[in-house]
């Protein structure tokens, strides 16, 4: 496989929100997940790498699945 020449990559997920990795005033991730995508792909033209999901454990042990984007500035 070929690797994707790359300056910075950003995980989103709907398990954790942050700021906004390029202009810090938009909160990324959490219950907004799709529209957190959609801020990196229209405002910042960020390229979406990958769409899928991940398991964490929570604080119980308890398994939780959650949504996660993987974008690219290049």
């Amino acid at each position: 496989m070929d690797g994707i020449d790359t300056d910075e990559v950003v995980y989103i997920t709907t398990l954790v929100e942050k700021n906004c990795p390029v202009c810090r005033s938009q909160r990324i991730g959490g219950s907004n997940w799709d529209g957190s995508v959609n801020h990196m792909l229209k405002t910042h033209g960020w390229k979406l790498l990958h769409v899928g999901s991940d398991w964490s454990d929570d604080y119980a042990g308890k398994t939780i699945s959650h949504t996660v984007a993987v974008l690219a500035r290049q």
